[in-house]
């Protein structure tokens, strides 16, 4: 059975490492060095990949934008040839409205002057009322 004092061997590592404390900070540090610059090309490497993954997808948005902006202005021309539209449409409505009511207008002028008994007996028809004479 072996018999190991504790004490002693971590007496004798913590000379040791006094001793040599320099060099083996040296070796650390030159180690340290030689894994992480394996490192950063290994990180350089997946920022050149991350970039061209975001080149790429800010090429597809800018295209879909420019998709956008073509929908939106085509939507624009169609609603303002259809506003357009039901401008004229209501103008031309407008003005045979106007028309007519001025026919009509003329119409029971021209009946009162000459046939207003035939007048009285329309609106009294029309509105429900009695004509009094």
């Amino acid at each position: 059975m072996i018999n190991i004092n504790f004490g002693d061997l971590i007496g004798g590592i913590g000379k040791f490492l006094a001793k040599y404390w320099q060099t083996i900070a040296l070796v650390g540090l030159l180690g340290f060095v030689f894994l992480s610059r394996n490192n950063y090309s290994a990180l350089k490497d997946s920022f050149d990949v991350a970039v061209d993954s975001y080149e790429s997808e800010i090429a597809a948005m800018k295209a879909l934008y420019a998709e956008e902006l073509a929908l939106r202005d085509n939507t624009l021309k169609n609603y303002e040839e259809m506003l357009n539209q039901l401008k004229e449409d209501y103008n031309d409505t407008r003005e045979d409205l106007e028309e007519a009511r001025k026919e009509r207008a003329e119409t029971h002028v021209r009946d009162f002057e000459e046939q207003p008994r035939v007048l009285a007996d329309k609106i009294s028809e029309t509105f429900g009322l009695e004509y009094v004479e």
